[in-house]
């Protein structure tokens, strides 16, 4: 038997990787993501209504391309499915990394 000593986290998180695709390769991290939430939609509902769920977001790690306008183009089909499963979707752009020289 186990006793529980101390006290209980406020606060938790879970983290799973959609895509393996480099952040220069966001149309690749987009289908990835696609294809993660149609192959895990009756888990990611779960977690969804999971009563102490307060943050339910896939967050795309993009790289910073060097232009004067930065747009990504999420898919139908892809809003569709995080539509389907209540999750909110962030855009996260980091800076480019030059290489050596």
């Amino acid at each position: 038997m186990t006793k529980l000593n101390g006290r209980l986290n406020e606060s938790s998180g879970v983290t799973f990787i959609a895509s393996e695709a480099d952040f220069s390769n966001f149309d690749t991290q987009l289908l990835d993501a696609t294809e993660f939430i149609n192959r895990n939609r009756g888990c990611l509902e779960c977690m969804r209504n999971f009563p102490s769920v307060d943050y339910f977001i896939l967050d795309f790690g993009i790289e910073l391309r060097d232009a004067a306008t930065h747009s990504d183009i999420l898919t139908p089909e892809f809003l569709l499915a995080a539509s389907s499963v209540g999750v909110a979707v962030e855009l996260s752009h980091y800076p480019c990394q030059p290489g050596p020289k």
